[in-house]
C-alpha cells in the first residue's frame, strides 16, 4: 500500500491547537509578521515551524532549548490549527523520529520511507509528539499561552 492510499485510510483530524516554544524576545515580530519557516534549529532540513499538540511537550522544549540557568524569558504559543493548511504539515525527522524508528516502521513504512519523510505528520505525531509546518502561520492563529521567565 502507497502512502497516498494509507494516509486517505487512516487520516486523523486536525487537533484544535498546536504549541510552539520561542524566547519571548521575538514576540513583537511574530505579533507583526506571525510565525516565519526557519531551519534555524535543524540545519540541512526543510524551513519549518516546529509544532507540538502536548503543551507539556512545548515546555519541555523550551526548558531544553533556552535553559533553566540563562535568564531568558520564553513562552509558549497557542496555534489556532484552522488557520494551517494541512497539506503544510509534515513529520518532524529529527532525533525523537530516530528513536520512534522501530514503532513508524511497525506501522508498515519502511526504514527508508520514515528516513525520506514519506509518512504522514499525524504518525509523527502520535509517534513523537510532534511534527513540522512547511509554511508561514499568521499572526491572527497565534496567541500566548503562557509566558515563563
Amino acid at each position: 500500500m502507497r502512502y497516498h492510499e494509507i494516509m486517505l485510510e487512516t487520516a486523523v483530524p486536525l487537533p484544535r491547537w498546536f504549541f510552539h516554544a520561542t524566547p519571548q524576545h521575538k514576540l513583537s515580530l511574530i505579533r507583526q509578521h506571525g510565525l516565519t519557516p526557519s531551519d534555524e534549529s535543524h540545519p540541512g532540513q526543510a524551513a519549518a515551524v516546529y509544532l507540538t499538540h502536548q503543551m507539556s511537550l512545548a515546555q519541555h522544549y523550551a526548558e531544553m532549548n533556552f535553559g533553566e540557568n540563562d535568564n531568558q524569558a520564553w513562552v509558549i504559543l497557542q496555534i489556532d490549527a484552522s488557520a494551517l493548511d494541512p497539506a503544510r504539515l509534515k513529520p518532524d525527522l529529527g532525533h525523537e523520529t530516530q528513536m520512534a524508528m522501530s514503532d513508524i516502521v511497525a506501522r508498515g513504512y519502511t526504514r527508508e520511507q520514515v528516513l525520506a519523510g514519506d509518512f504522514p505528520w499525524w504518525i509523527s505525531m502520535a509517534e513523537t509528539g510532534q511534527l513540522v509546518y512547511e509554511g508561514a502561520i499568521p499572526p491572527s492563529a497565534i496567541r500566548v499561552a503562557k509566558t515563563f521567565s
